[in-house]
């Protein structure tokens, strides 16, 4: 059953079921979704009336971070909780997976929200409430096939030397360098050539 854990501006998701496996550990994972005010961050939207955009990021749950981690985040903003982790160093995004899943049948939602297709799917909002609440009303749900592919999911690169999402999620759960690790990798791929 998935629980809501509110933050301004911010909402995590959570569920005892969403794990993944490093090195034969288990490691809780959360979906933790923002609503971002476009116009205010940006300056620029693409429609005035659904101003705020939805995004949706993996992040190890706070319980099966590291104390390295905890400890450089707290060093950072001051304190440590989920919020203070996310804007310490993100997770891994997730709102083009979520948004491109199509359920069987509609996910019925209150929220005055709308989807807009760029070059991946973006959820627009009218409202900072109206994209907590469609986290809540439609993301709750395909998260659930989300974390069901998570492996799949986290195979993906998130930046262009070469991390994956597994990299970060090593990153929150044992305080692993992950730029490090990227570039020990393409030592090594390149002494092999």
């Amino acid at each position: 059953m998935v629980e809501f854990e509110e933050y301004p501006g911010m909402i995590a998701l959570k569920d005892k079921n969403w794990k993944a496996v490093i090195d034969d550990r288990e490691i809780n994972l959360d979906l933790v979704c923002e609503a971002i005010d476009m116009e205010s961050a940006t300056g620029e939207v693409k429609d005035e009336e659904y101003p705020i955009l939805l995004t949706c990021s993996i992040m190890v749950d706070p319980k099966d971070m590291s104390s390295k981690y905890k400890k450089d985040v707290k060093e950072s903003a001051g304190e440590f909780s989920l919020y203070d982790a996310y804007y310490y160093s993100g997770g891994v995004l997730a709102d083009r997976a979520l948004s491109g899943m199509e359920p069987v049948k509609k996910i019925p939602t209150r929220a005055e929200c709308k989807v807009i297709e760029n070059d991946g799917k973006d959820v627009w909002c009218k409202t900072e409430e109206d994209a907590i609440t469609y986290a809540k009303d439609v993301y709750s749900e395909k998260a659930q096939a989300l974390f069901g592919l998570i492996g799949f999911v986290l195979d993906n690169p998130v930046n262009r030397i070469g991390n994956t999402g597994w990299d970060i999620i090593e990153y929150q759960a044992e305080g692993t360098d992950y730029i490090r690790k990227a570039l020990e990798r393409w030592k090594e791929r390149n002494a092999k050539n």
